[in-house]
């Protein structure tokens, strides 16, 4: 059997604020035992279940879809797949696309130091003012796609 650990050790393990911890347990995502003073002690899979949780937010999820997703796991249904195979495809589309906008932020960084250290001509300034307005353009329509 493994450990207990309270609401204060999860929290500071696994540096989930213990709000975040309450607010899972409020809405069902992961439901610690209680003991007799009514305190929460998480186990081994509901630290287990937190890291999924944190990763799946991290990597675009809903806490809506993190919940669909932990059902999924807990009781398998073959006639589900093909909707969470969907989602995840959409996720990876997410990713893809904030890939993509780091990479043009990146870039930004490298052309901006480059002037900046160079003292370079009044073009190549242009040149960062349209790499920022592609970024800019990039992260409306991210915004738009993904609220």
């Amino acid at each position: 059997m493994g450990e207990n650990y309270s609401i204060r050790q999860a929290s500071i393990l696994l540096r989930i604020p213990k709000d975040s911890l309450r607010y899972y347990d409020k809405i069902g995502l992961v439901s610690p035992k209680r003991g007799k003073n009514n305190y929460r002690y998480y186990d081994d899979q509901d630290l287990v279940d937190l890291r999924y949780i944190e990763v799946s937010k991290f990597c675009g999820f809903t806490l809506s879809e993190i919940s669909d997703f932990f059902q999924l796991r807990r009781k398998p249904d073959e006639k589900n797949h093909p909707v969470f195979i969907r989602i995840l495809a959409e996720k990876e589309q997410y990713l893809d696309q904030k890939i993509a906008i780091y990479q043009l932020g990146k870039e930004y960084f490298e052309k901006m130091r480059e002037v900046l250290l160079q003292k370079k001509s009044i073009e190549d300034v242009v040149k960062v003012d349209r790499l920022v307005s592609e970024i800019f353009a990039a992260l409306r329509e991210g915004i738009e796609t993904h609220p």
